[in-house]
């Protein structure tokens, strides 16, 4: 089993992740040199790098922080209000990792969350899609599009959204 933790901050999340994939260590073949590129009939014939890891998944559980901020304000009657809304929802999810080259991947990510577990939303759905460049080993920068619903209803304070957008992060393994 290969185990990695980490660390990762966006404009939008700040995240940490432990996760553990078992690899398969068994060979029918021997190993190409480094250099050499093969086609693998397994991932359609496309051509790789010789030494290439296969792609990978894992699940995870965890928490996501939700601290929301909403004013009102009509100028003309001098009236203004503010809220601020903090929960935690639990969460659980996967991901999958497509390598394209020795330094780049495809991922794909999801989780649902919240259940109306204690003071957490009722449902929360996240998902992204993004590309992960391996800068050296403990540092990567991510792209993608990332794509979150959450429902929530408690007293007064009631929040049904879908927020989506880009995003940019820095990874930091160790």
């Amino acid at each position: 089993m290969k185990g990695s933790k980490g660390l990762g901050a966006s404009w939008w999340t700040v995240s940490t992740t432990t996760s553990k994939r078992k690899r398969n260590t068994q060979r029918s073949a021997p190993r190409p040199a480094a250099d050499e590129v093969q086609a693998d009939p397994d991932r359609g014939g496309r051509s790789l790098p010789a030494d290439l890891e296969p792609g990978g998944a894992d699940v995870f559980i965890g928490g996501r922080f939700n601290n929301i901020y909403a004013e009102i304000a009509v100028p003309s009657a001098a009236v203004k209000r503010d809220d601020t809304l903090a929960f935690v929802d639990p969460i659980v999810g996967g991901r999958v990792f497509i390598p394209m080259t020795k330094t780049w991947f495809f991922g794909l990510r999801g989780d649902i969350g919240g259940f109306g577990i204690g003071n957490a939303s009722d449902l929360a759905l996240n998902g992204s899609a993004f590309f992960n460049w391996q800068i050296t080993q403990p540092i990567s920068m991510q792209f993608g599009y990332r794509a979150l619903y959450m429902k929530y209803n408690e007293g007064e304070n009631e929040w049904n959204a879908t927020q989506h957008g880009p995003w940019v992060g820095l990874g930091f393994s160790f």
